[in-house]
């Protein structure tokens, strides 16, 4: 968990984008909510990322995985045994992402990726982590057109442990920051 902080400490510090408002975080160092804010809400909600708003981080670090039926939520565990490849949006619409943590997030829905960027614009910057599971190929290309469409290139870094989803993101927009996810286990650059 340390490491896996440190790398992400430093891939936010190697591409962070320079807001104008005030943060936590001094010019050269920034601060990232790991999935939003995971110690102090449910873990990749919007209440994990208004919390990371609220503490005025830089970054609200969040894992975006596709459904069934093609839309891109942010990856969160409900209790529910199921992958979510094989759920549509509507079912995982209905699922609590809150009550596992604490009672007074009973309710708290998985958000989409969209809901996210528009909470998010003008507040805070995001690493989208692009998690791969093997049925979601196209997951980049609809994740690209969803900042892009939302005019939030300036605003986010895509990063993702597979090297071939961020190779899509550059041939797609070159514009769009994006970052390597890896773990020590794989030896040196």
């Amino acid at each position: 968990i340390a490491m896996l902080a440190g790398e992400t400490v430093y891939l936010v510090y190697a591409m962070r984008a320079t807001r104008a408002e005030a943060t936590a975080s001094s010019q050269y160092i920034s601060v990232s909510a790991h999935r939003g804010g995971a110690r102090k809400a449910p873990e990749n909600t919007m209440s994990a990322i208004k919390y990371a708003v609220d503490s005025m981080s830089d970054y609200a670090e969040i894992d975006v995985q596709e459904t069934s039926d093609g839309e891109i939520v942010l990856k969160r565990t409900t209790g529910l045994n199921a992958s979510i490849w094989t759920l549509t949006y509507d079912e995982i619409s209905q699922l609590d992402a809150g009550v596992r943590f604490n009672k007074k997030f009973r309710g708290e829905q998985i958000p989409k990726l969209e809901e996210v960027i528009a909470y998010a614009k003008g507040k805070i910057n995001l690493n989208i982590e692009v998690k791969y599971n093997g049925h979601n190929q196209n997951i980049v290309k609809k994740v690209v057109k969803i900042i892009e469409d939302n005019d939030f290139v300036d605003q986010c870094v895509l990063t993702s442990m597979n090297y071939n989803f961020l190779r899509q993101a550059k041939k797609i927009n070159p514009d769009i920051k994006t970052g390597y996810t890896m773990k020590m286990s794989y030896g040196g650059l």
